[in-house]
């Protein structure tokens, strides 16, 4: 039973994974020093195990582990099948050329999940890279083995019969290519029956090109927005874009889709789910705008005044990152390079390539949409729409301005809502890609460091994994019941870098004094439950970045840092003090 086995609770190995740790456990045994393999098979299983170690280590270029963003039994299944090869064959020459693969060995056995069944593990110290001291050395000790005459005649005899199995194949390969080229030049006779289907195969298949050209013809021919004659473009086969042709346009002028004003008749109206001008539409549009059109259809049969009102959607930060991602592409610049205005004039113009599209494809469908009313979420009559809503829910008390924390882009520079963040639950010491840096990332590291008691008498040790949002802390919360901190319930601890005097605060709806130190560091403007905490005890708030993600000026010292270089300087500084 190996670590696969044992170990309890992750995600199930992917069958590429098992099959790839399979093909490399089969190719490592054979350089194992128990192994009896000889020169030329060690050989062919050396060049299988670079090819599969090349192939997982450019897997690994971008990734802590194989299938997620922890560890799982595909990692381990995998890691099973290297495990003898790192401890006693892959020398430190092969660990560097295949560096993404050595990380991604040395962070997965250091995993709790799988230091526990291995223990300590010690890589192959041979400086060659596939180990030839060790196993030269092995070889040189051990004693030359006794010769068995009746194994090598059985050999002997099984290495003759194969070749002389593959000189009988070649043999019969060879009167097959001869019979093949006599065939070819013999005269060919003249299958009068087979030409004669063929003859007729092509005066079908032109007769139809010429009806088809004829129907193409006539369609032309036909004025935009009247009505199609059918029977001037009658065909034998159906093709629904001939069929389908002028059919819309003539609905439209004639104005089928447009509700009269005034009617008495009952109202049906619907709105198009907006599509948003991100791009073009898909099946499921399809599906959705066919089941759509059917009941308006019905309605309209029904004797009712039906108005089904089309539109497409801005898409707000979808639309965005398309622009800008087209603008960094062919210009190599910014929506800052721009400017605001100049930014929104290219979003507009994206809008009106793609929006055009999109209301072609619905056309395209069929849909029976009043075009007369086309609607953008975006434009004037909409915008002001929007705008006399929220004054009038404003004037109402049912909205207020306050201020709140919100989820921040730095690479985006704006506000983003929730449906649109993907949390990523760290377990524990994690590296994660983060744009603008060029190294990963370190989350999930808990980093302790003291705040000194005003009075000198002593100091209160608080613990976080984002030490950079220390800077702005504006208070320590503990227990009101916690026998240890009694006696400084009240008191102020002295910030190390700004000097502010920091209130100590008794709260027992954010504080578990069973939990580490029982002392929590509060920062108000960085932190939801920290935000919850601040608004109870009428804390200061502190924010200490600016809108692309480096420290402002309340975090001085460390003012201009990017945000996480600053969380490296602020536990350098910590450990010096």
């Amino acid at each position: 039973m190996g670590p696969a086995d044992e170990v309890q609770g992750l995600e199930e190995a992917h069958p590429t994974w098992i099959n790839q740790a399979e093909i490399i456990s089969s190719n490592a045994a054979s350089w194992l020093p128990t192994s009896d393999a000889d020169k030329k098979a060690k050989d062919s299983a050396r060049k299988v195990l670079e090819k599969e170690l090349a192939k997982l280590d450019a897997q690994l270029v971008s990734c802590t582990f194989l299938a997620g963003h922890i560890i799982s039994k595909s990692d381990v299944v995998v890691i099973e099948s290297l495990l003898d090869m790192y401890k006693e064959v892959l020398g430190k020459a092969q660990q560097q050329k295949f560096g993404n693969v050595t990380r991604w060995f040395n962070t997965c056995v250091h995993q709790p999940v799988l230091s526990k069944l291995l223990g300590g593990i010690t890589l192959c110290a041979s400086p060659d890279g596939w180990g030839a001291a060790l196993l030269a050395a092995s070889a040189a000790a051990a004693p030359a083995a006794e010769v068995d005459p009746e194994k090598e005649a059985a050999k002997l005899a099984k290495k003759e019969a194969a070749k002389a199995a593959k000189a009988a194949k070649a043999a019969k390969a060879a009167a097959k290519a001869e019979a093949a080229k006599k065939q070819a030049a013999a005269p060919k006779a003249v299958n009068s029956k087979k030409a004669a289907a063929a003859e007729e195969k092509e005066k079908k298949k032109a007769a139809a090109e010429a009806e088809i050209s004829a129907a193409c013809a006539a369609i032309e021919a036909i004025p935009s927005g009247d009505k199609k004659d059918v029977k001037s473009v009658l065909l034998s086969q159906y093709i629904p874009a001939l069929v389908e042709a002028k059919w819309y346009e003539w609905w439209e002028a004639s104005g089928f889709f447009t509700p009269k004003q005034g009617s008495s008749k009952p109202k049906f109206v619907i709105i198009i789910p907006p599509p948003n001008v991100t791009g073009t539409l898909h099946l499921g549009h399809a599906l959705t705008n066919s089941v759509q059109d059917t009941l308006v259809r019905w309605r309209r049969m029904s004797g009712y005044e039906t108005l089904w009102l089309p539109g497409t959607d801005h898409a707000g930060i979808a639309t965005q990152t398309v622009v800008e991602k087209k603008l960094m592409k062919e210009e190599k610049k910014t929506r800052h390079d721009l400017g605001r205005e100049a930014f929104l004039e290219r979003v507009w113009e994206w809008k009106e390539k793609s929006g055009g599209t999109i209301c072609k494809q619905l056309r395209r469908l069929g849909s029976s949409l009043d075009w007369t009313r086309e609607c953008f979420t975006m434009d004037e009559k909409l915008s002001a729409a929007v705008n006399e809503a929220f004054v009038q829910m404003y004037e109402k008390k049912l909205i207020y301005r306050d201020n709140r924390l919100v989820n921040w882009s730095s690479t985006l520079r704006t506000a983003i809502s929730d449906i649109e963040v993907d949390y990523v639950d760290v377990p524990g010491f994690h590296q994660l890609s983060v744009p603008g840096y060029t190294d990963k990332v370190e989350f999930g590291v808990l980093t302790s460091f003291a705040y000194p008691l005003e009075n000198e008498s002593g100091e209160i040790v608080v613990a976080t994994t984002r030490p950079e949002t220390m800077l702005g802390d504006t208070a320590v919360a503990v227990h009101p019941d916690d026998p240890r901190y009694k006696s400084v319930q009240g008191q102020f601890v002295i910030h190390p870098f700004s000097k502010r005097k920091i209130p100590i605060i008794a709260d027992a709806e954010l504080v578990d004094m069973n939990f580490g130190t029982g002392a929590v560091k509060i920062t108000p403007a960085h932190d939801p439950n920290d935000f919850k905490t601040g608004q109870r005890h009428k804390l200061e708030f502190i924010n200490v970045f600016t809108e692309d993600g480096n420290m402002n000026e309340n975090g001085a010292p460390f003012t201009g840092q990017p945000r996480f270089e600053c969380r490296k300087t602020v536990v350098e500084a910590l450990e010096v003090r």
